[in-house]
Formats: structure tokens, C-alpha cells, sequence
């Protein structure tokens, strides 16, 4: 079977980076819960701009798995379509942030239960929407990053008992129904 027809193994190309994301969660949570600067380990809701989380290891495995899948043999048809869905997809999720903040009235939507559930739901829709676009662009890859953010996802369960003892993990204070 060549690379053209063949199916890339997914779960060993994210398995590594999943294991990262593991990794930084533990220092995030370390950090966080030994008071470290709020710079690194911020403990407010969703951990707003803080360098230690794994919302910025998002780009880098996905230029990550791009490669690989690339020189895998699993190449998208056309690299500029590629980044055109992408870029429609960003237009969009960024669309939908702005209406629910035109909806609400507050950019920085409260961290009551309200806003929380507001706040979810937006980054919810904003994905799907993302994800319709990008989908049928680059099969292989939209499997590949599935697949990675379902394994990321697994963390929240991974820091479920420190999160339920109510340290003042940061999404303790999210209210995730953990």
C-alpha cells in the first residue's frame, strides 16, 4: 500500500506531543498551587496569557503534524486552499467572539456562571464552525489534530482530584463540572 491510499497511524503521531501537553499541564498545576508568578502560572479563569499552558502548543504541533504528515505522503492536494479554509475558519471563530461580546455587552464576559456558560459555549460553536470549515480541506490532518485534542482533553481528568479539593486551580474557578 503506498503513502497515497495508505491511512497515517495517528494515535503514535500524537502520542508524544499528548504526553507534552500531560507534561506542561503538571507544571502548570505545580506551579499554580506553589504560588508561582502569575506571569508563568496565572490563576485566574482559563489562565488568561500565561506562558506555562498548553493553549500554545496548539500551532507548534500543528506545524508539527503538518510536516509529518507531509512527508508522510499525506499532503494536501492544494497548500493554499489549505490556508485559505484556514483563514476563513479564524474569520469565522473570530465572527462568533464577536457577537457574543456584541451580544452581552462585556468583552471580558463575567466569570459568574453566566458568563462561564456564555464564555464556553462561544469557544464551542467558534470550534465546531472551525472544524466544519476545515474538515474536508486536509482529511488526514483534521483527524490528526481531532485526535490530539481529545487526548489533551484527558488532562482535565488527569487533574480532576487536585481540581476537586478546591486549591485554586484555575479550572476549579471555571467551574468545569469535574
Amino acid at each position: 500500500m503506498d503513502a497515497a491510499t495508505s491511512v497515517p497511524n495517528v494515535k503514535e503521531l500524537v502520542r508524544i506531543p499528548a504526553l507534552i501537553a500531560l507534561v506542561v499541564t503538571l507544571a502548570r498545576l505545580v506551579g499554580e498551587l506553589g504560588g508561582g508568578p502569575a506571569m508563568l502560572f496565572n490563576k485566574e479563569p482559563g489562565g488568561a496569557g500565561s506562558l506555562v499552558g498548553i493553549v500554545w502548543l496548539v500551532p507548534i504541533f500543528g506545524i508539527y503534524f503538518a510536516l509529518k504528515l507531509t512527508r508522510s505522503g499525506h499532503a494536501p492536494q492544494s497548500a493554499g486552499k489549505v490556508i485559505g479554509f484556514s483563514l476563513m475558519a479564524l474569520l469565522a471563530a473570530a465572527a462568533i467572539a464577536f457577537l457574543v461580546v456584541t451580544l452581552t455587552g462585556d468583552p471580558s464576559v463575567s466569570v459568574s456562571l453566566g458568563g462561564v456558560v456564555v464564555q464556553q459555549l462561544e469557544i464551542g460553536v467558534a470550534a465546531i464552525v472551525a472544524l466544519l470549515i476545515l474538515c474536508r480541506v486536509w482529511v488526514p490532518f483534521f483527524q490528526t489534530m481531532l485526535r490530539y485534542a481529545f487526548a489533551v482533553a484527558l488532562r482535565f481528568r488527569f487533574s480532576c482530584p487536585c481540581v476537586d479539593c478546591n486549591v485554586g486551580h484555575h479550572d476549579r474557578r471555571l467551574g468545569y463540572p469535574l
